[in-house]
């Protein structure tokens, strides 16, 4: 059974992480130096009031902005043993465990997701997950891998990039395939094709109409990065652009009286091998 990928970004913080403020950190150093000279002298006069010209509370000041450091260069540490949160040299570190390089123009959240995937990368490229590692691991410009398993045990490898329009050129398609093609990396019952995405393209047009008072130019800039940020994440393999999604991300642009879809006009399926590439994007306001 396979088992769904951990979306990291949706993890909860880690309790080794703090919230650092460095009020807080003054205001506890200050109570502190306070409870010590009652201690000491059984009271804290004359030295009774935080004057920031007090040499005390000047020395208090300083050593709080040095703990801050301190204590963030403690997160960032943290931070840096974590996949989640690990970056450049330090995510290449975490990826030694698994005999996983970074490929030349790798992005840090390209090596992360592939780098999530390296265990499946033990198993015979049967099942799924293991085809895509072992795809991803070929070539930087393949965005995403999917496994297609058909009948008589054809395996259809199905190719995304990250350039252009999502479509692989054939020079990267045979790379995979030859990586793919050994025995030790494949079960011997599988018949492997590998192929680019099938790319659909549209447009995507957008009518917002808005009472009084937003500011036209805001809405539109606000509606149009929602829709960026939608359509892109609908550039996958297999993944439907949904009609409704598109009133959704236009609606980011709150406060909205109505979103209408000029294009495209229904949902836009590019079937199981296909994926859908938005090539422009045109958001009109009308104030009623």
């Amino acid at each position: 059974m396979k088992m769904p990928a951990i979306d990291l970004g949706k993890l909860p913080p880690p309790d080794a992480i703090e919230a650092l403020d460095v009020d807080t950190l003054f205001a506890e150093r200050i109570a502190e130096l306070r409870a010590a000279l009652i201690e000491e002298n059984g009271s804290d006069e004359p030295w009774n009031a935080v004057l920031r010209a007090d040499p005390l509370v000047k020395d208090q000041t300083v050593n709080s902005y040095r703990e801050l450091l301190l204590r963030n260069r403690i997160n960032e540490a943290v931070r840096a043993v974590l996949l989640a949160t690990a970056m450049e040299g330090d995510l290449e570190q975490l990826s030694a465990d698994f005999n996983l390089n970074r490929l030349e123009g790798e992005s840090d959240d390209a090596f992360r997701a592939r780098r999530q995937l390296a265990p499946e990368g033990y198993a015979v490229a049967g099942p799924e997950d293991a085809y895509r590692f072992h795809a991803l691991s070929v070539d930087a410009t393949i965005k995403q891998v999917s496994a297609v398993k058909g009948e008589d045990n054809r395996v259809t490898v199905v190719l995304l990039s990250r350039e252009g329009n999502g479509s692989v050129n054939a020079g990267i398609v045979a790379k995979v395939h030859e990586a793919l093609s050994p025995l030790s990396l494949r079960p011997m019952t599988d018949a492997l094709y590998t192929r680019s995405a099938d790319i659909t393209e549209t447009a995507v047009s957008i009518r917002i109409e808005i009472g009084p008072g937003p500011d036209a130019a805001s809405v539109e800039a606000k509606a149009l990065a929602g829709l960026q940020a939608y359509v892109a994440s609908r550039h996958a393999v297999g993944v439907t652009l949904n009609y409704d999604g598109l009133i959704g991300a236009a609606r980011k642009a709150d406060p909205v009286e109505r979103v209408t879809v000029l294009a495209p006009e229904a949902d836009v399926d590019p079937g199981v091998m296909g994926a859908v590439f938005v090539t422009d994007i045109a958001v009109e306001v009308v104030r009623v």
